[in-house]
C-alpha cells in the first residue's frame, strides 16, 4: 500500500505548484553514450533501448554500490543474497545474469570462470556515469550480451571531491578523488573504502577501490592513455544454504565462518588517433585479473546441524584483450565501424570439501580446473542518419574459438523522430548468444566439453512522446526474446552432467513517466510487466517477477537543498527448488517468492557554498527501507531493515 502514498505526494506537489513557467528549462535528458555504437551519441539519436544513471542522480539518491543504483531501473531484476552483497546480479528484461556483458570503462569483466558479474562489488563515488543497454548486443560486445549491457565509466573531470559517511551496522564510507594538469598531460587518482558489521542475516564486509588515470597527448590529433582500476572485498556471510537438519530436511542455517573475499584489477592502455579527417581509430590493450577465495571451517556437528558442510575453494581468472576499433565517416551521414578483437581466458580452479556427511575432515585437493581459451573477433556497423529525424543501424559480429565454436550474430535498429510532434519511434531485430564458462566446459564433475553456445533471437519497439513543452516524457516499449540450447542438467537421472536442452520464451512491457512538475519537482514512475516460460516444464522461469512497480520524486524547495523520496515493488516470482526447504523461520518454504515494498528517503544540503579549508560542503542523510519491511529477493536470503547513512561531502 506504500505505492499509494508516493502517488498521493506527486499529485500533491502537482496541486502545490500546478502552473509551469515559460522560462522554466526543460527536463535535461540529453546525455551523451557511447555504449550503444562505440561512437559518442546524443541519447535521443540512439536506436536502442538506452537508460543513463548520471552520477548528479546517484548523489541525489546517495547509492552506495552499483546494485543499488540499478535496483530502480525498469526492466532490471536485482538478486541478493542480504544486504552488503559484493556477489549481488542483475538479469535485464528476463535474460539470465548470465546474459548480461558487465564492463568497466569498455572492458569486460564478466569472470571467465562463470560469467556471473558482480554488481555490489563497484563502490559509486569516483564514477561518472552507467550506461544501461537493454536487448542483444552480441553484434558487437559478443557472448553474453543476449539480454543487455552495463558499462561503468570513471570519473575524469577536472576537479577534487570527497566524502565521510557513517551509519547503522557500524557502516562506514569515504572517498577522495583528485583530477589534475600538468602542462598537457591530465591525471585522475581515487579511492574509497566502505565497511559494515552487517546484521542477523549477513555478516561483516569490507570493500577497498582504487582507481587511476593517465591521458597524454601525442599531437593535436593523438592521445595515449593508462587507465587502472582496481578493488578488493572481504564478508563473511552468515546465512547458508542448504544442509540437512535434525529431521533430514534441507534448511536455511546461519554460519559465521562462511567467508569469501576476492581481489579484482583492470589495467589498459589505448591509443586513439585522427589519421583522417575521414577516419579515426583507437588500438587497445587491456588486462583483467581476478583472484577469489572461499572458505568455511567445518564446524562440528550438532543436534541442529547434524551435517555441516566445510570447503576451502581457490579461483584465479585472467583475461587479455586486444582491440583495434576503426571509425570511417563517409560524408555527414554514415559512419562505418570495423574492428577486431582478440581476447584469451584463462582459468586454475582448486577446491577442497566435505563431499559426504559423515565426513569429519575436509577432502583432499579435489581435480582442478586449469584451462584457457582463444577468441577471435571481427564486427562490422553502418550507423546512418539523416540530422535528427532518422537513423538506422545494422552490422554483425562473427565470433571464433578454435575447436569449440563460430557464431555470426547480426542486428539491425531503427528510430525515426516526427519533427511536428516530436514523437520518436525505434524497432530493433537481433540475435545473441552465450558460450558456455570454463566452468561449465571442464569443471570435472558436472562439466561437458560438448556444451553449445545458448542462442536467442530478440525483437523490440518503442515509442517516446514529449509533452507539456517538454516538461514531460511518455516512454512504452515491447520486446519478445526465444531462446534455444540453454545449458541445463541433463533429464538422465544416471549422470551428472550439463547439457543444451533448455528453451524459454520472454514477453514483457516497459513504459515510464518522467514530468518535471515545476522547475523543483521532478519525478519518474516506470513499470515493467514481464511474462516468461520455461518451454521444458512449462513454469516461469527462475526469480522473474510478474511486474515492477518504481516511483522517484526529486524535490528542491530551496536551492541549497535536495530530497528525494524513492520506491520500488516487485511483484511475486518463482523458484522451482524452493519447496520443502526450511527457512530461517524453521517453517518449509513454497516455490514463490513474495511480493515486496521498498521506500528510501534521502536528502542532502549544502552548509558551506565555499570554504578555503574544506571547499563548498553538503551535508547528506539516507534513509532505506523507511518502513522496516522485511523481504528477500533470491531464496530466503533476507534484506536489511531500517537503516541510516549520514555525512559531509564536497566537490570543487
Amino acid at each position: 500500500m506504500y505505492i499509494y502514498y508516493i502517488i498521493v505526494i506527486i499529485f500533491c506537489f502537482s496541486l502545490a505548484q500546478p502552473a509551469f513557467a515559460e522560462e522554466n528549462q526543460p527536463i535535461e535528458l540529453e546525455p551523451v553514450v557511447v555504449t550503444a555504437s562505440k561512437i559518442e551519441e546524443p541519447i535521443s539519436e540512439v536506436p536502442a533501448s538506452v537508460e543513463v544513471i548520471t552520477h548528479q542522480e546517484i548523489s541525489d539518491k546517495q547509492a552506495v554500490t552499483l546494485d543499488e543504483a540499478l535496483n530502480a531501473v525498469s526492466g532490471l531484476n536485482l538478486l541478493t543474497r542480504g544486504s552488503a552483497d559484493p556477489g549481488a546480479t542483475i538479469m535485464i528484461r528476463g535474460a539470465s545474469y548470465k546474459h548480461t556483458v558487465f564492463m568497466i570503462d569498455g572492458i569486460k569483466i564478466n569472470p571467465p570462470f562463470d560469467q556471473i558479474p558482480e554488481m555490489g562489488a563497484l563502490l559509486l563515488s569516483n564514477l561518472d556515469r552507467i550506461e544501461v543497454i537493454k536487448g542483444s548486443y552480441s553484434a558487437l560486445y559478443g557472448s553474453e550480451a543476449a539480454g543487455g549491457v552495463i558499462n561503468v565509466i570513471t570519473m575524469d573531470r577536472p576537479g577534487t571531491s570527497y566524502s565521510l559517511s557513517g551509519g547503522t551496522y557500524k557502516t562506514f564510507n569515504g572517498n577522495l578523488l583528485y583530477t589534475g594538469k600538468s602542462d598537457d598531460t591530465s591525471y585522475t587518482f581515487g579511492y574509497e573504502r566502505f565497511s559494515t558489521d552487517g546484521f542477523k542475516y549477513s555478516g561483516p564486509y569490507w570493500n577497498n577501490t582504487i582507481t587511476g588515470k593517465i591521458n597524454q597527448p601525442l599531437s593535436v590529433l593523438s592521445s595515449i592513455q593508462f587507465s587502472t582500476y582496481y578493488w578488493e572485498w572481504d564478508k563473511y556471510d552468515r546465512a547458508l544454504c542448504c544442509e540437512e537438519d535434525s529431521a533430514g530436511d534441507y534448511a536455511f542455517f546461519i554460519d559465521e565462518d562462511a567467508h569469501a573475499s576476492e581481489k579484482s584489477w583492470i589495467n589498459s592502455i589505448q591509443l586513439s588517433q585522427t589519421a583522417l579527417l575521414s577516419w579515426d581509430y583507437q588500438l587497445k590493450l587491456a588486462i583483467y585479473n581476478l583472484d577469489f577465495d572461499m572458505d568455511n571451517t567445518l564446524d562440528t556437528p550438532t543436534t541442529n546441524r547434524p551435517s555441516p558442510y566445510g570447503w576451502m575453494l581457490n579461483i584465479d581468472s585472467f583475461r587479455d584483450i586486444f582491440e583495434m576499433q576503426n571509425n570511417f565517416y563517409i560524408g555527414e551521414r554514415d559512419i562505418v565501424t570495423a574492428g577486431i578483437q582478440y581476447t584469451l581466458e584463462r582459468v586454475e580452479k582448486t577446491e577442497r570439501g566435505n563431499t559426504d556427511a559423515l565426513d569429519t575432515a575436509l577432502s583432499a585437493v579435489e581435480p582442478e580446473i586449469k584451462e584457457d581459451r582463444l577468441i577471435r573477433a571481427v564486427y562490422l556497423q553502418n550507423l546512418y542518419k539523416i540530422k535528427d529525424s532518422f537513423s538506422f543501424t545494422a552490422g554483425a559480429r562473427f565470433e571464433n574459438s578454435p575447436g569449440s565454436y563460430d557464431e555470426l550474430t547480426p542486428k539491425a535498429a531503427i528510430l525515426f523522430t516526427n519533427p511536428e510532434h516530436q514523437t520518436t519511434f525505434r524497432a530493433a531485430y537481433a540475435h545473441g548468444f552465450r558460450v558456455p564458462s570454463l566452468n561449465e566446459l571442464y569443471n570435472p564433475f558436472m562439466g561437458n566439453q560438448d556444451l553449445k553456445p545458448e542462442k536467442s533471437v530478440s525483437i523490440e519497439a518503442g515509442l517516446r512522446q514529449p509533452l507539456l513543452n517538454s516538461h514531460l516524457f511518455i516512454d512504452a516499449t515491447i520486446f519478445k526474446t526465444d531462446f534455444k540450447d540453454l545449458i541445463d542438467w541433463s533429464s538422465d537421472t544416471t549422470i551428472f552432467t550439463l547439457v543444451n536442452v533448455g528453451k524459454a520464451e520472454i514477453r514483457g512491457f516497459e513504459t515510464s513517466i518522467q514530468w518535471e512538475i515545476t522547475e523543483g519537482i521532478k519525478t519518474e514512475i516506470e513499470y515493467t510487466r514481464l511474462i516468461t516460460r520455461n518451454l521444458q516444464t512449462d513454469e516461469p522461469l527462475s526469480y522473474r517477477p510478474d511486474y515492477k512497480w518504481t516511483f522517484d520524486i526529486v524535490y528542491k524547495p530551496i536551492k541549497r537543498l535536495v530530497l528525494d523520496i524513492n520506491a520500488i515493488y516487485v511483484g511475486d516470482s518463482f523458484d522451482p527448488n524452493l519447496a520443502g526447504i526450511i527457512g530461517f523461520d524453521g517453517k518449509p518454504l513454497t516455490n514463490t517468492i513474495p511480493s515486496y515494498t521498498v521506500v528510501n528517503m534521502a536528502a542532502s544540503y549544502n552548509m558551506l557554498s565555499k570554504s578555503a579549508a574544506f571547499g563548498p560542503l553538503d551535508l547528506f542523510l539516507k534513509l532505506n527501507n523507511i518502513f522496516d519491511e522485511e523481504y528477500a529477493n533470491t531464496a530466503d536470503f533476507r534484506n536489511y531493515g531500517f537503516t541510516f547513512l549520514t555525512g559531509i561531502r564536497s566537490t570543487y
